[in-house]
């Protein structure tokens, strides 16, 4: 089984366009969606903070978490 995964953060309408295109595998697959703000520690310390205009309580403002 092929596993997708996604990181993301406001990707509408990107995140929806993905969707007709796994549909269209003759594999077995699943999609696994991880959404939200990372902490900027270990290997991406170097990141600066989000600013919080671009999320609400660490999730997408975009209407992705919905999605």
């Amino acid at each position: 089984m092929l596993t997708i995964f996604t990181l993301v953060l406001n990707g509408e309408p990107y995140i929806e366009q993905h969707l007709a295109t796994l549909r269209q595998l003759t594999i077995p697959w699943q999609w696994r969606i991880v959404e939200g703000v990372a902490a900027p520690t270990h290997c991406t310390a170097w990141c600066q903070t989000m600013p919080d205009r671009w999320h609400r309580d660490f999730v997408s403002v975009d209407g992705t978490h919905e999605y």
